[in-house]
């Protein structure tokens, strides 16, 4: 039986057809192989040079190993603010970096970036990728949640918390805004003081004893001498579904001012930290309203809340003194020590202090008074 050259030809066309279709669909149906990565703890944290008296345009680094400020200028044009490192690397050592990027005041020619889109590229340098907008402006760090390499939440403009998954990091072949736009925390709880609230500086940290709990500058109800306005901010913790789309529970962990008619205390910047005796500590930023700078707070944390919740005690938080910047606290990798950036430094060398987390959760105020006001002794 003989063939016809002409529908040999055409049989072996249609079965290179059917070759490459099934090559095509199996290329996509078999999911990429993830990249290897290994948790670190984050090295260099992000300070924006306006919280400095005076105004610093640019912004900075901090370093986490040396407690080194340096000017970080990656994107030439652009200001690049709420810098946040990843707490992981990939099988090259390389971190990557998320932030805000927005066109400089005045420069009309950067209008690549409106803020309302992360920016994430290699700490080392490399190509900038824009991930997918949809929110409101980026209104704080960027945080990973636990265990998520691509799974991002942060604070809105508009005071409500967001998550957004990100493509997939060193594959060059996925385009820009690959992953999702960000969408709106929900809340599967009960809202507190009646359900107006507005968050600031979502934290992750990386602490087993968290549960996964995060940690947010939190105002809500209205204020007792203003009711057009929220209540001073407050430090809470949040769960998260496994998903990190919704708050299942809450609460606040720094205890209220014991004093009736105080002053009105703003509480911001919360931080967790893990000494090398296993104690987790918190440390955040206070200010009274007529003040100008912020006190340094320290505590030590337990986990005998309802559900294993953290708590501080009151007898516990310690006063490292006053004077400083609107910027996050910030651990040494072994959680001995804390860097906390100065409002007015008196040189270059001093934009920075140094505290001991042991020296300063072993001080003991004489009474409830110095406990709230008085500045606490530090090793440098």
């Amino acid at each position: 039986m003989r063939f016809p050259l002409t529908s040999l030809v055409r049989l072996c066309a249609l079965s290179g057809l059917a070759l490459f279709a099934s090559a095509v669909g199996l290329s996509r149906a078999v999911p990429k192989p993830a990249s290897f990565r290994a948790a670190v703890h984050p090295r260099f944290h992000g300070v924006n040079g306006l919280v400095l008296d005076p105004p610093d345009r640019r912004n900075f680094l901090l370093d986490s190993e040396t407690g080194a400020l340096r000017p970080f200028d990656p994107v030439p044009g652009y200001r690049v603010d709420f810098v946040s490192c990843s707490p992981w690397c990939d099988e090259r050592g390389g971190v990557e970096v998320v932030a805000r990027v927005t066109g400089k005041p005045g420069d009309a020619s950067s209008s690549a970036f409106n803020g309302s889109a992360l920016v994430r590229f290699p700490f080392s340098g490399g190509r900038l990728r824009s991930e997918a907008p949809g929110g409101p402006a980026i209104g704080g760090h960027v945080s990973w949640l636990n265990g998520s390499p691509s799974r991002l939440v942060f604070p809105g403009g508009d005071g409500a918390l967001y998550v957004q998954d990100i493509a997939r990091s060193g594959d060059p072949t996925e385009p820009d805004g690959a992953g999702s736009p960000p969408r709106p925390v929900a809340w599967r709880t009960a809202l507190p003081d009646g359900g107006r609230l507005s968050i600031a500086d979502s934290v992750c940290p990386a602490v087993p004893a968290l549960g996964g709990r995060l940690l947010v500058a939190l105002s809500s109800g209205l204020d007792v001498t203003d009711r057009r306005r929220l209540g001073t901010p407050q430090i809470w913790w949040l769960k998260l579904d496994p998903q990190g789309t919704s708050v299942v529970a809450a609460g606040r962990l720094t205890p209220p001012e014991e004093a009736p008619g105080a002053a009105r205390v703003f509480e911001r910047f919360p931080n967790l930290g893990v000494t090398p005796d296993g104690r987790a500590v918190l440390t955040y930023l206070t200010r009274e309203s007529s003040a100008s700078t912020w006190r340094l707070k320290v505590a030590p944390v337990t986990f005998d809340g309802p559900d294993g919740a953290p708590v501080v005690r009151p007898s516990t938080v310690r006063d490292l003194g006053d004077g400083f910047a609107a910027a996050a606290p910030v651990f040494t990798r072994d959680g001995r020590s804390i860097f906390q950036v100065v409002r007015r430094p008196e040189g270059e060398a001093n934009r920075v202090r140094r505290f001991s987390v042991a020296a300063a959760l072993e001080a003991r105020p004489t009474s409830a008074a110095e406990l709230a006001v008085a500045p606490r002794s530090a090793e440098r």
